[in-house]
């Protein structure tokens, strides 16, 4: 009998052990979606922060990782819940981001603004300061004049400031900071302790008092060591230089990059106006002066309504400096940035998910936007004054809800195919991207990117007139994509997961499908059996060309296709979730059938022994 237990009792245990792990793989798995209860989280999407050891550099010895960056701008005392930079207060926020997608911020000045009557941030008291009422030095509630204005509480204020940036890296966030170089309030201290810096003589255009001189050695010395010792000390990312290269321009900045690479510090520094990038910026937060720059500052949707994006990228047309361009030179760099929306910018701009898709994350560029405009959020005239910090309460909403994780889709692919859509040349016309013809498209056709045996398809649908969905005819550029030379293709709707075509060349080369009217078909490509370079791998006399694709006579996929499944049809609202069983399994149901099966065998093996006895 002892012996019949002991043998039960091993099973059961054994049982319990294999399912238990197996509960335990499903659960830690998947800890971040469950955090949401089943909505898309793409926290464990995004690229690990490493330190500075691991970071690998380019040639102008920049971060390589910049081109993975999808960059949100925060301003603390908006986005916390209690206009703090604590863990307890700043921490929501940092899991709303991470959920979404988001691998880095810009964060706008944290200089103490004192009692200046601008109230600005970009009119502060000195790059040297640091807010109390950010830090948590002063409580919300105290007078200002209870905050001594010393040395000693500015190094108090870096520790915590230090102490956010390591929970950032947490969350893998990197953080730049933003730094106001024209001068500082009229109210500042440091007006009267070093009057030499600073012209008083008149009120500067931003509301306070200019440096006398930015190629002054004693203004260069105090505002180079300042910012040096802050990145030192706090273990931030990088800076955000607001109105350069308009003030100390180039050779300081210069110079202060290569000496935090001395000193093993391996930052980002990115300019607000077009700039000459190289050792100074590594990009510009206006990577257009004249299509791109009107896009962030007033919500145009350039790339639809005014620039061929394909054009612009390869030849550097209307990207980068003036100057650039009216030599023919632009658009050279390694990295440009595309604003969505900024804190100057006038209202939160509800993009399409066309343009999220096509102009926003899978084309060439950084995307950056103010937090806020990932789920749809409303605010006044400028989003400087926005307060951010109950995004959970606006996601209530059932209509934000659904553009949030309609967002978060995109961003998720952007994630997983990054290795194609985050591939970075030397220069940046080299991009790895090409134009594919489009029927059913007025007048925006859609484009490829591709690398390897890979490709990457977007197709919008922004047709003026009728706002309905539409049966494109999409055809693929193989040769342009370098993947002419192979066996077999599949491509697949990323939004859907459903194999549109197969075959060869010739097979691949046109296919249809219904896009709902703003917003993207998205489509992978998949290569197979590369063909010896001797066999003959053209696609006939029939491969599309530009004289198909613009008659009127239909262009038929070589699949026959269900006549009722091409027909335009009505999008129904939905939420989009994660596609994962854990978030709908949960953990005590799996505790609950292991144990039922256990004892299921059990009572099995009782009954087994019990019989032979008999």
């Amino acid at each position: 009998m002892f012996k019949t237990i002991k043998t039960t009792a091993s099973i059961v245990l054994s049982v319990l052990i294999v399912l238990t792990a197996f509960g335990t793989l499903i659960t830690t798995s998947n800890v971040n979606a469950s955090a949401e209860s089943g909505y898309i989280d793409n926290s464990s999407l995004v690229t690990p922060w490493v330190p500075d050891d691991k970071v690998e550099l380019d040639e102008h010895g920049w971060p390589t990782y910049t081109n993975d960056l999808i960059m949100a701008e925060f301003r603390v005392e908006m986005a916390s819940t209690d206009g703090t930079m604590r863990r307890k207060a700043v921490e929501p926020a940092l899991k709303h981001l991470a959920r979404t997608g988001i691998n880095a911020l810009w964060v706008t000045p944290i200089e103490d603004q004192g009692l200046d009557t601008v109230a600005s941030t970009y009119c502060n008291m000195g790059v040297h300061t640091i807010d109390p009422y950010f830090t948590g030095l002063l409580d919300k509630n105290q007078p200002y004049s209870d905050f001594e204005d010393t040395e000693e509480n500015y190094d108090k204020a870096r520790k915590v400031v230090k102490e956010f940036v390591d929970l950032c890296h947490e969350y893998n966030i990197r953080i730049y900071f933003d730094k106001v170089p024209w001068g500082v309030s009229k109210v500042a201290p440091i007006v009267t302790e070093r009057p030499e810096l600073f012209n008083t003589d008149k009120t500067s255009v931003w509301g306070g008092f200019d440096f006398i001189d930015y190629n002054n050695p004693d203004v260069r010395d105090y505002y180079y060591k300042e910012n040096f010792d802050f990145i030192m000390e706090t273990g931030c990312d990088g800076i955000r230089w607001d109105l350069e290269p308009s003030y100390f321009g180039y050779e300081l900045y210069e110079e202060m990059h290569q000496e935090l690479l001395d000193n093993g510090r391996k930052v980002l520094f990115f300019s607000e106006g077009p700039s000459f990038h190289g050792d100074a910026y590594a990009f510009e937060q206006h990577s257009g002066i004249n299509g791109v720059h009107v896009s962030s500052q007033l919500s145009d949707d350039v790339y639809f309504n005014q620039i061929d994006m394909i054009e612009s990228i390869k030849t550097g047309d209307n990207m980068g400096h003036t100057m650039l361009q009216s030599t023919g030179e632009s658009g050279q760099y390694r990295y440009y940035c595309y604003q969505i929306s900024s804190h100057d910018t006038i209202g939160y701009q509800h993009k399409s998910l066309a343009s999220w898709g096509y102009q926003f994350l899978f084309g060439s560029f950084i995307p950056l936007f103010y937090m806020g405009e990932e789920y749809g959020m409303t605010g006044p005239t400028t989003l400087f004054g926005v307060e951010i910090n109950d995004f959970e309460k606006q996601l209530e909403d059932p209509v934000k809800r659904e553009y949030y994780e309609n967002v978060k889709e995109l961003i998720a692919l952007r994630w997983k195919y990054k290795h194609i859509l985050n591939a970075s040349t030397e220069s940046h016309r080299d991009t790895n991207i090409c134009t594919v013809k489009v029927k059913g498209s007025t007048f925006v056709n859609g484009y490829a990117r591709y690398l390897g045996d890979e490709g990457f398809v977007v197709v919008p649908n922004v047709n003026e007139g009728k706002k309905e969905a539409v049966k494109m005819t999409i055809a693929l550029p193989l040769e342009d994509m370098d993947l002419d030379n192979y066996k077999t293709y599949t491509v697949t709707n990323l939004l859907t997961d459903k194999v549109m075509v197969k075959g060869d060349a010739k097979a691949v080369s046109l296919f249809t499908d219904t896009i709902e009217h703003n917003t993207c078909g998205l489509y992978y490509v998949k290569a197979e059996e590369k063909l010896a370079e001797t066999e003959d791998t053209t696609v006939s006399d029939e491969e599309p060309s530009d004289d198909l694709l613009d008659s009127d006579d239909e262009l038929d996929n070589d699949e026959e296709e269900d006549e009722e499944e091409s027909k335009p049809k009505k999008k129904k609202k939905k939420v989009i979730k994660v596609k994962n069983p854990a978030t709908t399994f949960p953990v005590w149901a799996i505790i609950a059938i292991a144990a039922g099966a256990a004892a299921i065998i059990a009572i099995v093996v009782i009954l087994i022994v019990r019989k032979k006895r008999k």
